[in-house]
């Protein structure tokens, strides 16, 4: 079953139907092996694994240049999120090319998708996200990751949230593995 996640500016007039990405929740874990040795995050951290599957701006006229760098968690407090947006807890895609050498994944990169087209991405991103449960949610959900696309953020500290971006969260349902070593997850 796919949720799908519009989060858009209220109020936004976009001429353009807004792209498409699909992805899921592959899984989180804290420590990977690599030829040197044991690779972990900080303390009250861990990684957290999605695969962007497609890209689609097939309803769209205009090309839409999709940079994986912009794709965050925002793991803010309801305070952060009333201050300025350097003031929120954002935690942005990792560029360590460690976990992509130690796994073996294909890396998302920069594409530009042309208006009217698709793009089956089938690629991976990297998130180090707080374990500790920074947003203060319900516990229950404090794994239940969204992703976002940072469309740009003003001098003035106002954040565009996936301005023109849909998320479709395949798995929203909370079908992907914990575990300590990355190993034992299932990168497919």
């Amino acid at each position: 079953m796919s949720v799908a996640v519009s989060i858009a500016l209220a109020g936004c007039n976009r001429d353009e139907a807004p792209i498409n990405i699909s992805y899921r929740q592959v899984g989180i874990c804290k420590v990977y092996e690599t030829a040197a040795g044991p690779v972990a995050p900080r303390v009250d951290e861990g990684l957290a694994i999605f695969k962007i599957e497609s890209l689609d701006n097939s309803k769209s006229g205009k090309s839409f240049t999709f940079d994986p760098g912009l794709l965050y968690i925002d793991q803010s407090t309801p305070e952060q999120k009333a201050k300025q947006v350097w003031e929120w807890n954002r935690r942005f895609v990792s560029t360590d090319k460690r976990f992509v050498q130690s796994t073996g994944i294909t890396p998302s990169t920069m594409a530009t998708v042309p208006g009217g087209g698709k793009v089956e991405a089938n690629s991976f991103v990297v998130v180090p996200i707080g374990t500790n449960n920074p947003s203060g949610g319900p516990e229950a959900k404090q794994f239940a990751l969204d992703l976002l696309y940072d469309a740009g953020s003003a001098d003035k500290g106002e954040n565009h949230v996936s301005e023109g971006v849909n998320f479709i969260k395949s798995n929203a349902t909370g079908n992907w593995q914990l575990a300590e070593n990355c190993k034992e997850i299932a990168l497919k």
